[in-house]
């Protein structure tokens, strides 16, 4: 039960239907593919981009974020309006959830599902801050344990996962924005 009540911040990636997966994770891949690419290239130039100065201008951006979902959220729970608590029409939204122990589907409402994505939006956003903020401490640390080639695989693996959860991070934020702006207002937009 416990373990339920701490994961549910971020249900919004178990959430299926409504084509999630593109959004969570192809948008964001293509993106990061794309990065590291032009990385690349500009690195052949002789352009370097250092990893630790991207890693402290997008931490210090991370830090007012989870505030704004947090304020996100409680304005779509606290919003009047008969069209937000409407089960998601077209392709749906499903997550499961649990009830007197049991776990079963329910479908979303446009309320429920924007709710989850803002939780998601603000939990995964403190996360990757304290990851940033703790990655100075653990590249230095892998100096004494690791060989060089080893340490350079691994940091471009973690670049790889950090690019990867701000390009989920920037869509993910697109998608809720699009919700507040235009779905809470124009509902059959």
């Amino acid at each position: 039960m416990l373990r339920y009540q701490l994961t549910r911040p971020l249900a919004f990636a178990w959430i299926r239907g409504g084509g999630l997966n593109r959004l969570r994770y192809g948008f964001p891949l293509i993106a990061t593919l794309i990065g590291f690419l032009l990385w690349g290239s500009l690195w052949k130039l002789g352009i370097v981009l250092p990893p630790r100065k991207i890693a402290e201008t997008v931490s210090s951006g991370l830090v007012t974020l989870p505030g704004f979902y947090i304020a996100a959220l409680a304005a779509v729970s606290s919003f009047q309006s008969n069209y937000l608590d409407q089960t998601i029409e077209g392709e749906g939204a499903q997550i499961q959830v649990l009830s007197k122990g049991i776990m079963h589907s329910i479908d979303l409402t446009y309320r429920m599902y924007i709710s989850y994505l803002f939780s998601y939006l603000s939990i995964a956003s403190l996360i990757l801050f304290i990851f940033l903020s703790l990655s100075d401490d653990i590249t230095d640390s892998m100096h004494f344990i690791f060989s060089t080639n080893v340490k350079m695989a691994l940091n471009i693996i973690g670049s790889l996962i950090l690019s990867f959860w701000i390009w989920n991070l920037i869509t993910t934020t697109l998608h809720g924005l699009y919700f507040l702006v235009e779905r809470m207002h124009r509902p059959y937009a």
